[in-house]
């Protein structure tokens, strides 16, 4: 209608952010862009392990949800600034080595993993219908998620098992636990390593290699908090650090410490790492009780 006074579209949005158990607003890293587009294609996969005896027997253990539920999410025509943002996001998260809470443009959440192990950008060349003699590049690229919001990863990590073969199977099957491999230079100061949520597990342990050119440290890292049931923790007990393999020196180059933060279901309890020198590289992998 001439004259009428046009109405804005509501909010089209797609957000990640980091530490799974906060609010956007208090994440630690986040990123909000232009939404993918409708329609994006989804692949789900049932694991199964199977035995097969002489006498003709077959076991299955089948663990009743999809382990692998994927979601490719195909973003159109976006900005090089929210390009660049998402690069910056993806590496202060460690892409795939972390979990990372996902808000969609009807503003669902989920908790997801990168599946990605690169992007490729698609330039669309120039365009700008508002001021057409400002050159904004536009870029299209897809995004692979794992989708991990109806698994027992959603809160941290798989329940306790009532049985060896359970057990067994978990560790074996899961893929939403990897390693988590950092970076380490001086001036990161004391670097987050990897986190988790306080208020379901009390105490943890770190396999840990750091690596730098000779240079290897090969340790368990273990500390608890004094929280219990509901009851925040107040306390993180000063990691005890068990070296298991020290080449030229390399545990006198590097401090690892264990910090507790937030409150309630926020909680949580993160390993860092810092050095005295550049270039080392840390591998960890966790044990949770």
């Amino acid at each position: 209608m001439l004259g009428a006074t046009p109405v804005s579209n509501p909010d089209y949005k797609f957000r990640i952010w980091y530490p799974t158990m906060v609010a956007f607003e208090a994440a630690t890293y986040s990123l909000e862009m232009k939404a993918p587009e409708i329609g994006n294609t989804e692949n789900r996969a049932r694991n199964q392990t199977q035995h097969r005896t002489r006498a003709g027997n077959t076991m299955v253990y089948d663990r009743g949800i999809n382990l692998n539920e994927t979601k490719k999410l195909k973003f159109n025509a976006i900005t090089d600034l929210e390009r660049s943002e998402l690069l910056v996001f993806l590496e202060a998260v460690q892409w795939g080595a972390t979990r990372l809470r996902m808000s969609d443009y009807k503003g669902t959440e989920y908790i997801v993993r990168i599946n990605s192990t690169r992007i490729e950008y698609t330039d669309t060349g120039f365009m700008n219908r508002n001021d057409p003699t400002a050159d904004v590049v536009l870029w299209d690229f897809d995004l692979d998620i794992l989708d991990l919001t109806n698994t027992d990863d959603n809160v941290g990590g798989a329940p306790p098992m009532s049985s060896a073969l359970g057990l067994h199977l978990t560790d074996f099957n899961d893929p939403h636990n990897p390693q988590v491999s950092i970076s380490l230079d001086i001036a990161d100061g004391a670097k987050v390593v990897e986190s988790f949520n306080a208020r379901d597990w009390k105490a943890v342990s770190w396999l840990i290699v750091a690596e730098k050119n000779a240079k290897r440290l090969f340790s368990i890292v273990s500390a608890e908090h004094n929280g219990y049931g509901t009851t925040d923790a107040t306390l993180v007990t000063t990691p005890t650090v068990e070296t298991l393999g020290d080449t030229s020196g390399a545990s006198a180059e590097i401090t690892f410490t264990v910090v507790i933060s937030g409150a309630g279901a926020s909680q949580i309890m993160t390993l860092k790492a810092a050095t005295t020198v550049d270039g080392y590289t840390i591998r960890a992998r966790r044990t949770k009780l």
